[in-house]
């Protein structure tokens, strides 16, 4: 789970010995849209995982695993029962390994190894995660050591894999990752989360940041996966969930004029769309009257 969000980008903690980090998350944790300078590899233990990249939904199944690369903005829905492994590994692990500019670059944006791949190569990557699991657990001598060389072997078995497979998914996401424009949407990102409850009009937003505003709202949809309106809308539903279930005595009508909805209807409407349940529901599930 997301320790450290700052708009869009995650602050990875890594463990103190290595430039990586490994975890075993259950399928049912949501995460929101983020991104890291760091690898991500997720490989499915049993269930069904969820990943969505540039607005579309990949579903992983028992023995999927998929490398997505640094700076790609990318979200986990809560899915059926079961776990997967979760790995970051920063890119200065490979700094003095040969070919590893070459390798790296060829996951360019994310690659999914599933059932188009050859049955070889997945035993091969399944292995290699419960081995890293098997090191990065371990109390033995020189565990991380060996953590360290099974990461570049998981690497160059999937490296070698996307010399062969066109089924390899593969993404150019410019305007998403832009740079130049990356530092400019975090920061507006940030001011939504912070101020979702106020009245927030795109046109001061964009010409603040110095977008016109028909820029603005094509690189924020590029950049979020939402429309402005609609990221302003989960960010006030996200706030009204929080509240509901910190504040159980306060009224639900209350709470959602504060977080920025201007009628009962409109606040039930898009509770619902958004959490799947009305706030009354929400706030039995989690120990209300």
């Amino acid at each position: 789970m997301i320790k450290s969000l700052r708009g869009y980008r995650e602050e990875l903690e890594y463990n103190p010995n290595i430039s990586a980090a490994m975890f075993t998350e259950n399928n049912m944790d949501e995460v929101p849209l983020h991104y890291h300078n760091a690898f991500e590899v997720i490989f499915v233990i049993d269930g069904t995982c969820i990943i969505g990249i540039g607005g579309t939904d990949y579903y992983l199944v028992e023995g999927d695993m998929l490398f997505i690369a640094p700076g790609i903005i990318h979200s986990i829905t809560g899915s059926k029962k079961g776990k997967h492994y979760l790995l970051h590994v920063n890119t200065s692990l490979f700094r003095e390994v040969p070919e590893s500019e070459n390798l790296l670059q060829s996951f360019s944006s994310f690659a999914i190894y599933d059932k188009n791949v050859s049955e070889e190569t997945r035993t091969l990557l399944r292995k290699r995660m419960e081995l890293l699991w098997t090191h990065y657990t371990s109390e033995e001598a020189y565990n991380f050591f060996h953590f360290y060389a099974s990461v570049i072997v998981l690497f160059a078995i999937a490296g070698r894999a996307n010399l062969d497979i066109e089924q390899s998914t593969v993404m150019e996401l410019a305007d998403r990752h832009s740079d130049k424009h990356r530092e400019a949407l975090d920061s507006i990102c940030e001011y939504i989360n912070a101020h979702c409850e106020y009245k927030l009009v795109a046109q001061d937003i964009a010409a603040e940041h110095g977008f016109s505003l028909s820029n603005f709202y094509r690189l924020f949809t590029a950049y979020t996966g939402k429309s402005f309106g609609n990221y302003v809308t989960e960010q006030r539903v996200i706030l009204a969930k929080r509240l509901l279930g910190m504040t159980l005595n306060a009224n639900i009508i209350d709470i959602g004029l504060h977080c920025g909805f201007t009628s009962v209807s409109a606040f039930n409407r898009a509770f619902k769309e958004y959490a799947g349940v009305t706030p009354s529901e929400f706030r039995k599930m989690h120990g209300g009257e």
